[in-house]
């Protein structure tokens, strides 16, 4: 095997494969122009990416994706080719070793996938609609659902919840086709980092594929994961007897005050003189520090609710315009939407004088 490519392609490429230690194998292919496939399987998702490159000798190699730091570094005109029992790699002024190794598992995308149907969009879009919900994914160690649950029918959904937050977002493009996907965090990952404009998700029987053009395409392949994720529908039911609205940007505002004393913060909705119908933001640091701030207008019955200041700001980040927060009594959970009517969180709220 030997060829030569440009190192921003590379780069492009070695970004998506996560850090570790797993088998990545490079094939170059003849032809006008030829093309190199880099195919990996890390315990997760297969990835197979490809880009046109000067091929002077077909042939596939195999080494350790824990040498593709090594790449990264190069610049320029890159030269990948098999020399002497291991592989080199060079630009104008590096020169780099790695070895061979043998596989001791699958390395491709296995061919005997049945698809289910697929669905072409923008990659941003799903990129935004995973973003809206990564927030409530906790970190999978102490919740067990560092996923997020990808719905296809009428709406794209996308779902992300741990043991305090839940968050729904969904797209008005529908799917011609209905079915559900746990997307694990790594599969979350390589999305985040993918380049293009169009995207083709295909649902299969046992995973879901990843389609993306451009300089480098990228074919990316999560085979299911176990479940059980939560009956979400339920957690949305909650009754509401107060309501809050008010415009993000004042919102955001107020937070980032907030957060300058404590992440835990009170919200206050009982009528004073000086606030009238306007919820009360107050917090307090270790030391006594105190502050408090009123903002937009508030409807029901009173309450005082003690929730994480930090969530409220990820969750009300995704939101546009006028920010909807309901309220059913002092301990439930509590839900933030916006008008739209393609958003809602739900955050649980903490008991007096907990975290």
């Amino acid at each position: 095997m030997n060829f030569k490519a440009e190192a921003q392609t590379l780069k492009k490429l070695c970004r998506v494969f996560h850090a570790g230690e797993y088998p990545i194998a490079f094939r170059a292919h003849l032809g006008d122009p030829g093309h190199v496939c880099v195919s990996a399987y890390d315990g997760v998702k297969f990835i197979q990416g490809s880009f046109d490159a000067l091929v002077i000798e077909a042939g596939e190699v195999i080494s350790s994706s824990k040498y593709l730091d090594r790449v990264v570094r190069l610049e320029g005109s890159v030269t990948m080719r098999y020399l002497n029992e291991d592989i080199m790699i060079k630009d104008g002024i590096r020169l780099f070793h790695i070895p061979l190794i043998t596989p001791d598992g699958p390395y491709l995308i296995p061919d005997d996938r049945k698809p289910l149907g697929s669905i072409t969009m923008e990659l941003d879009a799903i990129k935004m609609l995973i973003r809206r919900v990564r927030f409530a994914t906790g970190s999978g160690e102490k919740t067990g659902f560092d996923c997020v649950l990808l719905e296809f029918g009428d709406f794209i959904r996308a779902v992300g919840c741990d043991k305090r937050t839940l968050a729904v977002a969904k797209m008005l493009q529908g799917s011609p086709y209905r079915g559900t996907f746990l997307l694990p965090k790594q599969g979350l990952d390589v999305i985040s980092k993918l380049d293009g404009d169009m995207t083709t998700l295909t649902l299969y029987e046992r995973g879901i594929g990843i389609s993306v053009g451009g300089e480098v395409m990228f074919d990316i392949y999560i085979p299911e994961r176990e479940g059980p994720f939560p009956i979400y529908e339920e957690i949305l039911k909650v009754p509401v007897n107060t309501t809050m609205r008010c415009l993000k940007e004042e919102l955001m505002s107020v937070l980032s005050d907030v957060r300058l004393h404590s992440d835990e913060v009170s919200m206050v909705f009982t009528y004073v003189s000086y606030a009238k119908q306007a919820p009360r933001f107050r917090a307090r640091d270790d030391n006594g520090a105190h502050m408090e701030r009123s903002c937009g207008q508030w409807e029901g019955r009173d309450l005082r609710i003690k929730a994480n200041a930090r969530v409220i700001e990820q969750a009300v980040g995704n939101i546009s315009g006028t920010v909807t927060f309901s309220f059913s009594n002092d301990l439930g959970p509590f839900s933030i939407s916006n008008d739209k009517d393609d958003y809602i969180a739900v955050l649980q709220s903490y008991a007096p004088g907990r975290k």
